[in-house]
């Protein structure tokens, strides 16, 4: 054979060895969504066992985007310089070495080396295999490859996920690493036997004996020799790095980055936002961590099918269009109500249209940069977006802070994909297929049978027909072993607990302040009891105002707290559980939840609520907010409890922090009916 071999692999059915090789890159790429959120998992271990508190954990899980960060600016131009296999080798045995030495670690310092370690590994092997899985495919298939290569990520965000969450039954936070270490080391000795060199990268690059090398390579995947190598000039051969930001090169370069750069950032928002979104709309962190978990299914899809549509759509018109549809599926995300079933299904949508995304720009960023160069080039443009994605959350995290609401910053975060679709559209393409170089010049490589490959071709078509019913039967895997994984929690609000009206206490005469003081009769139903708390609370009365009974705060002389109680049971106040109130405040009074823990704790919540001198029928949601320890006897807060157990809890009620007023304009609280929904459990 003396055909530039580049132009053979380019035209000729792919081989069942070059499909392994973009299957191994799946599998690749699926440890960095496996190290992603299997540290989310072994976090609270980490934290518990040393007592480090959020923002100290905060720095240790920004520490891996850093690494990664790094490794693919800088190592992926190692990938250009000695080639794909070694480099993805090496960056296995660093990947490996990370996880292993971050069990050794005893503080915050060496954790934070060891996961910077681990995400250079990452980093570079990103680079390297996205050049693989575009160089060991046909040219019909290019697009395609790198699109597979692309949904190994949600797919090992689902299943080290789960395989993280049961290995931590039982056994510390050690395992986790412990695990991604075997997997990596194991993948080291598959890749040295089933991943050869880069038949274009040694063409060329043309090292020494690279004839020799190119034949090994060509018999590795089904192809037969060849008697000659194309003539490279020698400044040719020499060019890498620099040619990334080379005058022919730059508007590429530029465009791709920074269209990369601004879908991650939506991409970044997303993943690290849902689970806090979703506590804090009132349920419990395990079905947070399943709203992510069909994420990354409906990533795993989305890819898996932009993938399969290449094969007859220009892959930068598909591209622009699954941004587009980022925006509007994470705006729709901000303004989904409280149902998991809802939340689920808009985050899978999500999912679904940002992978697709990543997936689209990874194609054409594979096809912007030629041979030489792609390495370096993914490389650079995966290292400034990985970067920039650090600054989502924390940008998200300012806007909730100034107020906004979670439309307003799902809308704006959303945007990133919007800008991401409309960078794009100044990119040219050569051709929407990825190209082949010769003698320093690019020749596309157009799709002819090669003789003797007739019953071949038919084959893989119908290989490829099957893909897509075996993708989606992967993520159906995947959702299979989600649902049994993660702890199911109603979507639907849990049952009425208790309904109390209140009544007036026995009296005779006309209604006093004295004789209308708080007492145990006030309360109507027979299943609950109701306290009160303070020194000034015995001056707590019940009045009637628009004629429903409430308790009036107005004549105590401190601090006023009011809790009810189910005499059968204890209450589950996590998932969807409510506290619906009547209620009205005036003057400064702010009511705040308030509930006495199984254990006796008082714990009262930030979250305040002020009505303006008007009845209001308010829900509370027990999740989401911080929570400090009150003092019963005075009615004052003390320290801030972490992570409350709100599955048994003994009394729900409200706590103002302002003494009454009397009848004149200091203010009050107004307390009327009251339903609380949960579940109930026995004493």
């Amino acid at each position: 054979m003396t055909t530039d071999p580049r132009e053979t692999i380019a035209r000729s059915p792919m081989t069942p060895a070059q499909m392994l090789v973009v299957a191994l890159t799946i599998a690749l790429n699926a440890l960095d969504g496996f190290d992603v959120l299997s540290i989310s998992y072994a976090s609270p271990g980490i934290a518990k066992e040393w007592g480090i508190d959020r923002a100290a954990l905060g720095i240790v899980l920004s520490m891996e985007l850093i690494g990664m960060a790094l490794g693919s600016a800088f190592l992926g131009g190692v990938a250009d310089r000695i080639g794909r296999r070694p480099t993805i080798l090496g960056c296995l045995a660093i990947m490996a070495t990370g996880m292993v030495m971050a069990t050794t670690a005893s503080g915050l310092a060496a954790l934070s080396t060891w996961r910077i370690v681990t995400g250079l590994g990452i980093g570079g092997m990103l680079a390297a295999i996205n050049a693989v899985a575009t160089e060991f495919a046909n040219t019909r298939r290019r697009h395609l490859s790198v699109s597979l290569m692309s949904i190994g990520y949600p797919l090992g965000a689902v299943f080290g996920g789960i395989a993280a969450a049961r290995l931590l039954v039982g056994h510390d936070w050690r395992t986790v690493f412990y695990f991604g270490a075997a997997v990596t080391a194991t993948l080291i000795p598959i890749v040295f036997v089933f991943v050869p060199e880069s038949v274009h990268w040694l063409v060329r690059k043309q090292p020494a004996a690279a004839l020799q090398r190119v034949n090994r390579s060509l018999a590795k995947i089904g192809y037969a020799a060849t008697d000659a190598l194309p003539d490279i000039p020698a400044e040719d051969r020499g060019r890498a790095f620099a040619d990334v930001f080379a005058a022919r090169q730059i508007s590429g370069t530029v465009i791709v980055t920074l269209a990369y750069f601004l879908h991650i950032t939506t991409f970044y928002f997303i993943v690290k936002w849902v689970p806090k979104i979703v506590v804090d709309l009132g349920f419990a962190a395990s079905s947070a961590a399943g709203v992510l978990v069909w994420t990354n299914v409906g990533g795993a899809v989305g890819g898996a099918v932009l993938g399969l549509l290449t094969q007859k759509y220009s892959v930068k018109t598909l591209t622009i269009v699954v941004l587009l549809a980022s925006t509007a599926a994470v705006a729709a995300f901000g303004r989904t109500p409280a149902d998991l079933q809802r939340l689920s299904i808009i985050c899978g949508l999500c999912g679904f249209s940002i992978n697709a995304g990543i997936v689209g720009l990874y194609a054409i960023i594979a096809q912007v940069f030629p041979t030489h160069i792609r390495a370096s080039g993914t490389g650079f443009t995966i290292g400034v977006g990985r970067g920039g994605s650090v600054f989502a959350p924390i940008i998200a995290g300012f806007l909730f802070a100034a107020g906004y609401g979670l439309p307003i910053v799902a809308l704006l975060l959303g945007l990133g994909s919007f800008f991401a679709a409309g960078v794009l559209l100044f990119l040219r393409l050569e051709t929407d297929q990825p190209t082949t170089e010769r003698s320093g010049r690019r020749v596309v490589a157009v799709q002819i049978p090669a003789p003797g490959h007739a019953r071949q071709e038919a084959l893989m078509r119908t290989s490829h027909s099957r893909i897509a019913p075996l993708v989606i039967g992967l993520a159906l895997c995947a959702s299979a072993a989600a649902a049994q994984q993660v702890p199911q929690t109603a979507t639907t609000r849990p049952p009425l607990v208790f309904k109390e009206e209140w009544r007036l206490p026995p009296h005779e005469g006309a209604p006093t302040d004295d004789n209308m003081r708080f007492t145990p009769a006030v309360v109507k139903t027979e299943t609950v009891e109701a306290k009160v708390y303070g020194p000034g609370s015995s001056f707590v009365r019940a009045a009637e105002h628009e004629g429903r009974i409430d308790l009036w705060t107005g004549l105590a002389t401190s601090p006023v707290a009011v809790t009810l109680r189910d005499k059968r049971n204890y209450v589950d106040l996590t998932g969807l559980a409510r506290l619906r109130w009547m209620v009205r405040t005036s003057s400064i009074h702010t009511l705040y939840p308030v509930v006495r823990l199984a254990d006796g704790t008082y714990i009262a919540g930030n979250r305040g609520i002020t009505t303006d001198g008007e009845f209001v029928q308010v829900e509370i949601v027990f999740g989401g907010m911080r929570w400090y320890k009150l003092d019963p006897a005075k009615v004052i807060v003390t320290s801030e409890v972490k992570n409350p157990d709100f599955s048994r809890v003994d009394e729900v009620g409200l706590v103002t922090l302002a003494p009454g007023g009397g009848h004149g304009v200091a203010g009050s609280a107004n307390m009327s009916t009251v339903e609380l929904f949960a579940k109930a459990v026995p004493r």
